[in-house]
């Protein structure tokens, strides 16, 4: 039902990350959800990284997903735990869509 392809290992500012490209085998697309649930089947216990890059490097391939799984929690992103140190409050908000 999926393609999961493990593209290399890369050092990140959060540790080294497997780069893992996926995409259902129909070329539907995903929601979250089911890329969850299949990152958490293949990768269990795992965190990842799923980029939004700037429009001029924005590539749009037949729905497919790209992840960066790291080697290591990334505590910054723990929603979980406490702000880290250092937290602030954006000086603007984001635009909304639409």
């Amino acid at each position: 039902m999926y393609d999961v392809l493990e593209c290399d290992i890369r050092p990140t500012p959060l540790g080294e990350a497997l780069y893992v490209r996926v995409h259902r085998k129909d070329k539907k697309p995903m929601g979250f959800r089911e890329l969850w649930d299949l990152f958490a089947e293949l990768y269990p216990g795992q965190w990842a990284v799923q980029v939004f890059p700037p429009a001029e490097q924005f590539i749009d391939q037949v729905n497919k997903y790209h992840l960066y799984v790291l080697d290591q929690e990334p505590e910054a992103f723990n929603l979980m735990r406490d702000k880290p140190a250092g937290w602030r409050m954006p000086e603007t908000k984001a635009k909304k869509g639409g």
